[in-house]
């Protein structure tokens, strides 16, 4: 019995061409993603050691700059206090701008190394009376303002697992912005609440202030901005930073919402630990 077998061994060798070339396109494609990997293995490490190098040299600069502007701060109340009968009214409120001036600078170099620090500092898991602490937190705020009509209204918002220090910060940040930017009003009314969903805990802080443009909110929670001129609210465009970065320490997020004059409302998330 014969048979011509000559297409069975063409096909047959066009198979083994086509597994060959495969295999190699294959290799190539895994060389290519192994290279691929390792520069962007290098490239987190680069950004890391730049970050730690930013985080440090921002920590030394603030740090040394703390120790003359307190130097300047003091020796300026000392003038004013001892000396200030010799000057005249003019040389008196230089004197004072002085004091001023360098009390906002230590304000501001006390919140650099406060926000640096967050990088470094380890989180500490504990179960967190959120409605507690909110209250807590606003009663110290209201004794710092006395005279002042003020309350706080709680909806009772769930418990959450996460760090204390960090999320009181937050909430002092948060409250305490609710209390400055409604004091153009005759009353304070702050609202907090908040809420359980799939994978996290949602709370809100509402206030009746100023309020801010919503086209401005992406500014709100970066470094030194600020959407309210110093003259009319002070403050170093520090502390919604501080909550940005804390929150997302935490791996959540934080946003808001605001109409203007009629008060702003900030939101931030905490994941649930399963």
């Amino acid at each position: 019995m014969l048979s011509d077998v000559t297409e069975q061994k063409r096909a047959e060798m066009e198979l083994k061409r086509a597994r060959d070339e495969l295999e190699l396109r294959v290799a190539s494609r895994t060389d290519e993603l192994f290279k691929l990997n390792r520069e962007l293995e290098d490239n987190i490490a680069q950004l890391k050691s730049i970050n730690a190098e930013l985080e440090t040299f921002s920590y030394s600069i603030s740090h040394d700059l703390k120790t003359p502007t307190i130097a300047v701060e003091g020796f300026s109340h000392i003038l004013l206090e001892r000396y200030g009968n010799r000057l005249d009214e003019k040389g008196r409120n230089l004197l004072r701008m002085i004091c001023e001036s360098t009390g906002q600078m230590r304000e501001l170099i006390d919140n650099l190394l406060a926000y640096s620090a967050l990088g470094r500092k380890k989180l500490t898991f504990s179960m967190i009376d959120m409605d507690g602490m909110v209250g807590e937190v606003f009663d110290q705020l209201k004794a710092a303002h006395r005279g002042r009509a003020m309350y706080l209204c709680i909806d009772h918002a769930p418990p959450v697992h996460a760090d204390k220090t960090m999320i009181r910060q937050v909430l002092l940040n948060l409250l305490g912005n609710a209390i400055k930017y409604s004091r153009v009003k005759a009353q304070t009314d702050v609202k907090f609440g908040g809420w359980s969903e799939p994978g996290r805990v949602v709370y809100y802080i509402q206030d009746n202030g100023v309020g801010f443009p919503m086209e401005q909110k992406e500014r709100l929670f970066e470094v030194f901005e600020r959407l309210h001129p110093p003259e009319e609210f002070e403050g170093t465009g520090i502390g919604l930073a501080t909550v940005k970065r804390i929150v997302q320490r935490h791996g959540g997020e934080v946003w808001a919402q605001s109409t203007m004059n009629e008060g702003s409302t900030f939101y931030f998330s905490i994941p649930i630990l399963s």
